[in-house]
């Protein structure tokens, strides 16, 4: 029996933005770093993340090195037609290039402090390849699913059509969160072992993919309360006006200037003007074809029933 093909019958017509934003308003020192690859054929997109930790030295510097590498690596390798990567093997190779890099002899001035102090980084991927989003992290951040149907309801947006994907690798210490999982010269096999998700895509109504740092938010930060009707969680006013600013650009993606990178930077630009941001942010949002192409079909259906 043949295996089926894991090319997407339609041309990739995927939209990609990332933008980033430094939470101190006069300060240019962003310990995150990111990296996009685009192409046709598989994979169509992949974004990368890395949020150096900032309690270590250099970790701006390995954010830096890491995301390099992923995009060197994605954009140079010649990828199989059939494309099912082995993330756990990517990881560790990624980890290696990092090794190699501080056992330089340019880099021989860390004055013989532990290795374990110095370079070290988050790190969170998204890879989309033929019909299928594969995101794999370590570490902390943002992944969110969402069902493009809410941009039709008048409503709050529902939770069916929101899925928070990302759950941290972190440990409570002495009052913190502390990470147990990420990208460092001498971590071990288990330590950079990824997290990894499958989506098969949506074909009907499309997709949207959110992957941000922990700027944005992390499930290991959120704000849990009671009352008599029972437990609530906080969703961040930086998240709900977010999906408003994916709510306005679906409504005039149709127009040729639109640009979601141009909106999503304004967006940033403005959370860090208003001094709204608690941490270093960089956001990275995918938004399938067919995404347009059901909002194309639903306005017109709106619209012919009078718009009630």
């Amino acid at each position: 029996m043949a295996l089926p093909s894991l090319f997407s019958k339609k041309e990739c017509r995927t939209q990609c933005a990332i933008a980033t934003a430094t939470y101190r308003k006069n300060s240019s020192d962003n310990e995150d770093s990111f990296a996009h690859v685009s192409k046709p054929g598989i994979p169509h997109n992949v974004v990368a993340l890395a949020d150096g930790i900032g309690s270590k030295e250099k970790s701006k510097e390995a954010a830096e090195i890491v995301t390099n590498f992923i995009k060197q690596q994605f954009t140079q390798v010649r990828l199989p037609a059939v494309y099912n990567p082995s993330w756990e093997k990517i990881y560790k190779r990624i980890r290696q290039h990092l090794r190699q890099y501080t056992q330089s002899p340019y880099v021989l001035g860390n004055g013989g402090r532990d290795m374990d102090d110095l370079f070290a980084t988050t790190l969170l991927i998204a890879c989309e390849w033929g019909d299928y989003f594969d995101i794999s992290y370590v570490g902390n951040g943002v992944v969110i699913h969402i069902r493009p149907c809410f941009q039709f309801l008048n409503e709050e947006i529902p939770p069916q059509s929101i899925s928070y994907h990302l759950n941290p690798h972190t440990v409570a210490q002495q009052g913190k969160e502390a990470l147990y999982r990420f990208i460092s010269p001498n971590g071990s096999d288990a330590q950079v072992t990824p997290t990894v998700l499958r989506l098969k895509k949506d074909l009907l109504q499309g997709d949207i993919i959110i992957v941000a740092t922990d700027g944005l938010d992390s499930a290991d930060q959120a704000n849990v309360g009671q009352t008599d009707d029972g437990l609530w969680v906080q969703v961040p006013e930086i998240l709900m006006r977010l999906y408003q600013l994916i709510r306005s650009f679906l409504s005039v993606a149709h127009l040729p200037e639109t640009s979601l990178q141009i909106m999503l930077e304004s967006f940033l630009a403005t959370l860090r003007n208003e001094e709204k941001l608690k941490d270093d942010t960089t956001i990275g949002i995918l938004i399938t074809g067919e995404v347009f192409d059901y909002q194309l079909k639903h306005a017109a259906d709106f619209a012919a029933k009078g718009g009630s």
